[in-house]
């Protein structure tokens, strides 16, 4: 991912091909320079009961590959998780064992 001051950095998600929606902690917002009140607010439910967010458009990167995707910007710390919508569906994978995956996406394997 790019950060505000134009630096790229690492973002360890969780992949969640059951989430609708990717998911991201606050702090993850102010490295990006994301006033996430300025977001769609909504609030989400799951395991952990519900949790209030704002709804931003950012680009992310998968290899040399970028895009703008919806992300749900939580108001409190959770996992950060990347979800179907926008994302994973141009996406495929294969898992080898518990440690090793291929990840396809669009015409790139990463």
């Amino acid at each position: 991912m790019k950060a505000a001051d134009g630096m790229f950095f690492e973002l360890s998600v969780l992949f969640d091909t059951g989430a609708d929606v990717s998911l991201f902690s606050p702090s993850v917002a102010r490295l990006l320079g994301v006033d996430i009140e300025h977001g769609t607010r909504g609030f989400l439910s799951g395991l952990g009961g519900d949790l209030e967010v704002l709804v931003h458009r950012i680009p992310v990167w998968i290899g040399d590959d970028s895009r703008r995707i919806r992300v749900a910007f939580a108001t409190r710390e959770v996992p950060n998780i990347l979800g179907r919508l926008d994302m994973l569906k141009d996406a495929s994978w294969n898992f080898f064992d518990e440690r090793y995956f291929a990840f396809r996406y669009g015409q790139k394997t990463v």
